[in-house]
C-alpha cells in the first residue's frame, strides 16, 4: 500500500477505534480524571498516532494494543464503581491538608505535596487566609475542595428564612431570529404572546436575534442592532458609551 493512503487508512481506523471504545469509556471530564486515568490517556494517544503515522508498526498489533489498553481502563471503571474498596485501592481517596486553619504536613508527605502547592491551590479558589478555612480536602483528582467556617460562607434564602419556589431552565423563545414554536408550546404560550412582549418594547421580529424567559417569568431580548461594538482588540475597549 502507498504510504499516504496507508496512513489515511490507518488514521481512519485508529479515530473510528477511539470513538467507539471512548464511549464505554463514559463521560468523565478531563477535570475529574485521576493521576492514572491521565497517564492512561497518554497512552491511548501515544499508540494512536504510532498507529497512525508509524509505518513499521504492524498495524493489527497496534490496533490490538489500542484496544487491550481502553478496554482494560474500561474494566478498571467499573470495578472502581462496583466496589468501593477497590476504588480506595486502586483511585485513592481524599485527603485533608488543612484542619481548622492548620496546614497537616504529615499528609501532605504522604500524597508527595509541598506547602506551597497547597498555598497555591487556595489562592485559585480565592482564598488568601487559611485561617478563614475549617476543612479543605485534596482530592483524587488533584482538586482540592473547601469548607470555610460558618461565619464566611455566603447567605443563601434559607439563613435569612426566605422561602424559595422552585427554579425552571431558562427557555429559549427566539435564537437566531427563529421562533422556538416547541418550547412555546411547553410554556403554553403562543407568537401573538410573544409579539405582544416584544411590541411593549417597541421591538419587531426582526429585530431580535435571541430571545430567552427565565424561572421568574423574565424575558431576556438580545437584537442584532447592537449599543455598541467591541474592538477585536480587548485592550482597546472603554466600555459601552
Amino acid at each position: 500500500m502507498l504510504e499516504g493512503p496507508a496512513v489515511v487508512f490507518r488514521g481512519a481506523v485508529s479515530f473510528l477505534t477511539l470513538l467507539i471504545l471512548s464511549r464505554i469509556l463514559g463521560k468523565t471530564q478531563i477535570s475529574q480524571l485521576t493521576y492514572f486515568e491521565y497517564i492512561v490517556g497518554i497512552t491511548v494517544g501515544s499508540i494512536t498516532s504510532s498507529m497512525t503515522v508509524d509505518l513499521n508498526i504492524r498495524p493489527l498489533s497496534a490496533w490490538i494494543g489500542l484496544v487491550t489498553w481502553i478496554l482494560l481502563a474500561a474494566i478498571l471503571e467499573y470495578v472502581t464503581i462496583k466496589w468501593r474498596w477497590a476504588a480506595k485501592i486502586l483511585k485513592g481517596e481524599p485527603t485533608m491538608v488543612v484542619a481548622e486553619g492548620q496546614i497537616l504536613e504529615n499528609n501532605l508527605r504522604v500524597m508527595r505535596y509541598e506547602i506551597d502547592d497547597i498555598l497555591g491551590l487556595l489562592r485559585n479558589k480565592g482564598v488568601f487566609d487559611l485561617s478563614d478555612i475549617k476543612i479543605a480536602m485534596l482530592e483524587t483528582n488533584g482538586d482540592l475542595s473547601i469548607q470555610k467556617w460558618p461565619n464566611l460562607r455566603p447567605l443563601t434564602p434559607q439563613d435569612i428564612g426566605m422561602a424559595k419556589g422552585a427554579e425552571q431552565l431558562t427557555m429559549e423563545l427566539i435564537y437566531e431570529g427563529e421562533i422556538m414554536e416547541h418550547n412555546l408550546h411547553m410554556l403554553r404560550l403562543d407568537r401573538d404572546w410573544l409579539e405582544t412582549q416584544l411590541s411593549s418594547r417597541d421591538l419587531t421580529m426582526d429585530e431580535v436575534a435571541y430571545a430567552a424567559l427565565d424561572s421568574t417569568g423574565k424575558i431576556y431580548v438580545d437584537l442584532y442592532r447592537d449599543r455598541f461594538t467591541i474592538p477585536i482588540d480587548i485592550s482597546d475597549y472603554k466600555g459601552p458609551g
